[in-house]
């Protein structure tokens, strides 16, 4: 049995995300299956008790945490583990964490959730549409110009000095030893960036507990995800306002909610709920006669969608990024152009329509679940990955 040291960066807990499901859900199955698991975490709610000063020093920290390379350090040189494993390392972690496994010989993984490395605001979006324009850049310099990262020119070019430092230091070419991607979408966008290619690894998130093929009456379209401009909530929106006899539910909360409740209000078929806890999400794809997912940016294969098809609920997506890798047109379910709500009102529409239809992808959701999203698969293919670290190391 392997012992493994768990790194992650919580994001803020009003914020919910999914990269803090997979780790937690990762750290569950390697203690299940009786390897030894310890954790580093670092917590972004703790920066709203930072004092000014702690503050004044954040922009630093975040290219390089002394304290995090300290700590980290510390913890390897008492535990030795077999390998580190990070996910997030964004704001309080940092690349220092990979020179401290480099400096006592202990390979380090990590889970690339976004392209934060690789863009400022890690989406590779710029006015809600997708961007490239720093993609190959030694320093992001379309980033900075764009404001891309809180629209501020100075967080801006901090996020543009930490990309840079990263570079230099050589975080990228010699501190880690295997890159995880859940897509080879994602992959292939690190590779097109210059990061080594032999150093990656395809493997997808999953879904535990198994929530079970659902047999409950389906009632509603079903969105689940962050009320911003990139999820494509505004498409989503205008797509129901010709679609007055399918009722909707809305799950989530963000920074465009206000907006959207506006431009709904008159929409007696659409229902906003607000946030809920992730435990509530899989009683509501249970009961949805469809998912939508009408992102539009590169999504790094959403973990509701696999929820979706784990509990039998097919999915209208987005023909757009790793989506493309998961939703099969008319086997599991449906596409449709992005940012085209007339498109989506008409697939939307044809499935409510045709609700034997909708259960037959649904079906083959399940299968595609169970071959490929399922905790034991994903066990093989984490043990497989943490070999190749090693053995490469």
């Amino acid at each position: 049995m392997l012992s493994i040291l768990l790194a992650h960066n919580y994001y803020r807990r009003s914020n919910p995300s999914g990269e803090n499901v997979v780790f937690e859900a990762e750290a569950r199955l390697l203690r299940g299956k009786g390897h030894t698991v310890y954790q580093y975490v670092r917590e972004s709610d703790d920066i709203a008790g930072f004092s000014l000063a702690q503050r004044a020093a954040l922009s630093a920290k975040i290219v390089w945490s002394h304290r995090s390379y300290v700590e980290v350090k510390r913890q390897l040189a008492d535990q030795r583990p077999d390998v580190v494993h990070f996910h997030n390392i964004f704001p309080l972690i940092s690349v220092s964490a990979f020179r401290a496994c480099r400096e006592l010989d202990i390979p380090a993984v990590l889970t690339l959730h976004n392209y934060r490395p690789l863009c400022l605001n890690a989406q590779l979006v710029r006015e809600g549409v997708v961007c490239d324009s720093c993609l190959g850049k030694r320093m992001a310099w379309p980033g900075i110009l764009h404001r891309c990262y809180r629209d501020s020119f100075g967080h801006s070019t901090v996020m543009a000095a930490m990309l840079l430092g990263s570079r230099i230091v050589g975080t990228w070419s010699k501190d880690v030893a295997l890159f995880l991607a859940p897509s080879a979408f994602l992959r292939d966008k690190y590779v097109a960036a210059g990061f080594p290619g032999d150093r990656f690894c395809v493997k997808p998130n999953f879904v535990d507990p198994d929530p079970g093929n659902s047999n409950e009456e389906r009632g509603y379209a079903l969105f689940v995800g962050r009320l911003s401009a990139e999820k494509g909530v505004r498409t989503l929106v205008e797509a129901w306002k010709t679609l007055p006899h399918i009722p909707l539910i809305v799950l989530g909360a963000g920074p465009e909610e206000e907006t959207l409740r506006a431009s709904a209000r008159q929409l007696p078929n659409v229902k906003f709920v607000g946030a809920v806890q992730h435990s509530e999400v899989v009683g509501y794809l249970r009961r949805a006669r469809y998912l939508v997912v009408p992102s539009e940016w590169y999504e790094n294969l959403t973990m509701v969608t696999l929820e979706a098809f784990a509990c039998g609920t097919p999915v209208i997506a987005s023909r757009l990024g790793s989506l493309l890798e998961v939703v099969d047109e008319g086997h599991n379910g449906l596409l449709f152009n992005p940012r085209d709500p007339r498109d989506l009102a008409a697939k939307a529409d044809y499935l409510w329509s045709n609700p034997e239809y909708a259960r037959t992808l649904g079906v083959a959701g399940r299968s595609e679940y169970m071959a490929r999203f399922t905790a034991e698969r994903n066990y093989e293919q984490l043990l497989a990955a943490y070999e190749m670290a090693r053995t490469t190391w």
